[in-house]
């Protein structure tokens, strides 16, 4: 990621910081910028995880610890123009709106555009994805690894370097372990996390298939799923379709493989 060229522009922009205000120096009095610094940009969810596993991500997610209004300077002081959606089609250069509001109706995520790729950018939150009527709300590091749904797609891969590697992994709940061993976890109690949305429990199917080993599903695991069985019938039927249907859309499924993992779940 390091030399991804449409990236490096947006990780340039976090390293230089940008200018939040003026102040007055203690020593002599005079003005001086208060600046923007410090704020780090990640790689995580899906991406991460597929870029751990050797495979070329769909989408690019994401994170920083600055706060939202921190986020539009360091981008608009940085050769990036702060638009409309509307205008996404049309805009030229390096571009970014927003893509989600808070409980203030303020901007909390946004989709940054360079050239034809699109980048998802979260602020770190502590609410799960469709808790709260899907209004976020700012949080610390660890809270946002905690509101994730599976440990693999809970892992941070701090974006320091626009050309060349980046190390530094931050993994609050074993997400690379279970990578490697094939397994899929959620984080917490699986009932709990069924039970709290019971999407995930086709996105499990998607995700044994795609990363996991049907075989290390434990005994536990299965009655967990058949204790929140019965609450998929009141999810929406576009959103189970939706889910079920993204784990067909790589070119390496086998469908009857596919297929066949949820009637053995």
């Amino acid at each position: 990621y390091g030399k991804s060229k449409n990236l490096a522009p947006i990780i340039r922009a976090f390293k230089k910081g940008a200018n939040w205000g003026w102040g007055k120096d203690d020593k002599t009095g005079d003005d001086k910028p208060v600046k923007i610094t410090g704020k780090k940009l990640y790689l995580t969810g899906g991406a991460l995880r597929d870029h751990l596993a050797g495979r070329k991500p769909r989408n690019i997610e994401l994170a920083t610890n600055a706060s939202p209004d921190e986020v539009i300077r360091v981008l608009s002081q940085n050769k990036f123009k702060f638009i409309d959606e509307k205008e996404k089609d049309d805009a030229k250069g390096n571009v970014f709106f927003v893509s989600s509001i808070n409980n203030f109706d303020r901007p909390f995520s946004f989709i940054i555009k360079v050239k034809n790729d699109e980048y998802e950018l979260g602020v770190l939150t502590k609410t799960p994805k469709g808790k709260n009527g899907g209004k976020p709300e700012s949080g610390t590091h660890a809270e946002d690894a905690a509101s994730r749904d599976f440990t693999i797609n809970s892992m941070y891969l701090t974006l320091s370097n626009d050309n060349g590697p980046n190390k530094e992994l931050h993994d609050f709940h074993g997400g690379l372990h279970d990578l490697l061993m094939n397994k899929v976890s959620t984080i917490g109690n699986m009932e709990d996390s069924f039970g709290e949305d019971p999407l995930r429990m086709i996105k499990f199917g998607r995700m044994i298939d795609r990363y996991g080993d049907l075989d290390k599903v434990s005994a536990e695991d299965k009655e967990a799923i058949s204790k929140n069985l019965e609450k998929i019938k009141g999810l929406n039927k576009d959103d189970v379709l939706d889910e079920f249907l993204r784990g067909l859309k790589h070119d390496d499924v086998d469908s009857r493989k596919y297929i066949g993992n949820y009637d053995k779940l």
